[in-house]
């Protein structure tokens, strides 16, 4: 929903950028122009539609691949704001063979295949500094003689990191609560 974006999209599409993502701005209302264009250009087996629920990610996909009519849910008139319609990961094929993955409102990232000890390779702005970590594994959490600590608010942007803790945070819960359930079916 670019056609939406204020100053913070701005902002925030600025520390996905500073970190090196290909970041494309597009409106799923629109016919398929350049920059969805350039969804289909990215060079990756895979690419992920993503984002909280209700922005339009569904849509999308359907702009991009017309042909896969995927369920969408209609726009509160009041708010300007999608509703959560999407409830499992789909993957759509595209033309060359490659996956477009379109996927529910964030927080599922166990379903991506997610889990606590390799979140840190989806942040590659923690990828080089992690070589220089003390300890091998490192989580980047509580570990003394951290690099990516250390880089946080220069190199690492601070939101970047604080999202990383959330979502490491909320991965181990799971893994947790998944424990748990299986200890009690025991």
């Amino acid at each position: 929903k670019w056609d939406l974006a204020d100053k913070e999209a701005e902002r925030v599409l600025k520390i996905y950028r500073d970190a090196g993502y290909a970041c494309i701005c597009t409106e799923a209302t629109a016919k398929p122009v350049e920059s969805q264009k350039a969804i289909l250009d990215l060079d990756f087996d895979r690419t992920y539609i993503m984002g909280p629920s209700g922005v339009g990610k569904t849509s999308l996909m359907n702009a991009i691949l017309p042909d896969c009519a995927a369920a969408t849910g209609a726009v509160n008139e009041v708010t300007g704001k999608g509703r959560h319609t999407t409830t499992h990961i789909e993957f759509r094929e595209l033309p060359d063979d490659r996956l477009l993955a379109d996927t529910p409102g964030l927080g599922l990232l166990h379903n991506l295949g997610v889990e606590p000890h390799n979140l840190r390779n989806y942040y590659r702005e923690f990828l080089s500094p992690a070589e220089e970590c003390k300890y091998r594994g490192c989580m980047h959490q509580n570990e003394p003689q951290c690099a990516v600590k250390e880089l946080v608010g220069a190199r690492i942007h601070e939101e970047r990191y604080e999202s990383y803790l959330l979502f490491l945070d909320e991965l181990m819960a799971e893994d947790e609560q998944r424990s748990l359930r299986s200890s009690k079916t025991r």
